[in-house]
């Protein structure tokens, strides 16, 4: 095992706003830099508290949680995943929420800039990857129109690696590669890594 994709909810890490329970994390990274294992590190569920703030308060409360990940973690964590799935429902906003948020990319960027910002003052040599994106089988937004809108609201430099996952995509994975690269480059970040974070499928020759 090289890798370990470190899915931690937020609203376990931080109950209410400002109180850490950082044990249970602490005792996976320590095992895990025993073993020489890399961690992607993936917070998700944002917590109620969270979303009762307004748009600034959320900002600020992103950047205090990765600030305070990358300070405590640095040296022992390069990776941090910004969420998951971010265009299906559920995974980043509450379920059933996304779809009815015009402002839901905007949203979105603003937590991944809080925490891209944060993670590289703590840790410059840290490594933002985006949350990986669903299928459009599977998401309520297609993953091309997310990209495309992340990239037109400026989010190209929050992030350093772009991040898919390609569910039941026949074993065609170069050729799914080579369509987010295209997307990419349209926006001048053709050179950006694409790591393939998440897959599987429901039948064997869908894989």
């Amino acid at each position: 095992v090289k890798w370990l994709r470190d899915g931690v909810r937020w609203d376990f890490l931080e109950p209410t706003d400002g109180n850490y329970s950082w044990q249970e994390q602490d005792n996976v990274v320590k095992v895990a830099n025993q073993y020489g294992i890399n961690i992607l590190h993936q917070p998700s569920v944002v917590p109620d508290w969270v979303w009762k703030k307004d748009r600034q308060g959320r900002i600020d409360a992103v950047y205090g949680l990765y600030k305070n990940l990358a300070t405590r973690y640095k040296g022992k964590v390069k990776y941090y995943e910004i969420f998951n799935e971010p265009n299906l429902s559920g995974m980043f906003y509450p379920e059933g929420k996304s779809e009815k948020d015009p402002d839901y990319v905007i949203t979105y960027l603003d937590f991944l800039a809080a925490a891209n910002k944060a993670i590289h003052e703590s840790d410059p040599g840290a490594v933002v990857v985006i949350g990986g994106l669903a299928e459009p089988d599977y998401a309520w937004m297609n993953p091309t129109t997310f990209m495309q809108k992340l990239y037109e609201l400026g989010g190209k430099d929050c992030f350093d690696v772009f991040a898919y996952h390609p569910y039941a995509s026949g074993g065609k994975f170069k050729e799914k590669a080579d369509a987010i690269r295209a997307t990419l480059t349209l926006y001048g970040d053709s050179a950006k890594p694409i790591w393939f974070n998440e897959l599987g499928a429901l039948e064997k020759d869908q894989i």
